[in-house]
């Protein structure tokens, strides 16, 4: 058996991703958001990831390998990859995707997770104080100001 030595110098990072896609709003390479990624979006090679990476499956499927585990993702599936994460999409020549994707950077993943939190907990409180059950109308921003390029 051959000994194979895997370069991960080549990493997915939101930086990266502005650069080769050219589209997506973002927040400096602190957020990315890309509302029309398909099956051309994603690196020919495996990539170690640099960020979190969210994605939603609108049409068709994605093959992909997350730590060496085969995987499949279908129409209105949703899809996390952890940083340090190891990700290859595969069979693209005969697969099709249409979906959108978020991109967190490590140093602001944190911060979501306790907004979220701040928001879930807020809403639970209020709901379970309300005598009624029309929810409220406060709402929480969390993404306040994106660039367009």
């Amino acid at each position: 058996m051959r000994n194979i030595k895997r370069d991960f110098t080549q990493e997915i990072s939101i930086p990266q991703a502005k650069a080769f896609l050219k589209r997506g709003s973002y927040i400096g390479d602190e957020f990315l958001l890309i509302d029309d990624v398909d099956e051309n979006s994603f690196p020919l090679s495996q990539r170690k990831l640099n960020c979190l990476l969210i994605l939603l499956c609108e049409e068709g499927t994605l093959l992909y390998k997350i730590d060496r585990h085969k995987l499949i993702a279908h129409t209105y599936d949703i899809c996390i990859f952890n940083v340090n994460q190891t990700l290859y999409f595969y069979n693209k020549s005969r697969s099709h995707y249409k979906g959108k994707a978020i991109m967190v950077a490590p140093s602001q993943i944190q911060k979501l997770a306790n907004d979220f939190k701040r928001f879930a907990t807020e809403s639970i409180c209020r709901h379970m104080s309300s005598s009624t059950s029309i929810p409220s109308k406060k709402s929480y921003t969390i993404f306040s100001s994106f660039s367009n390029n």
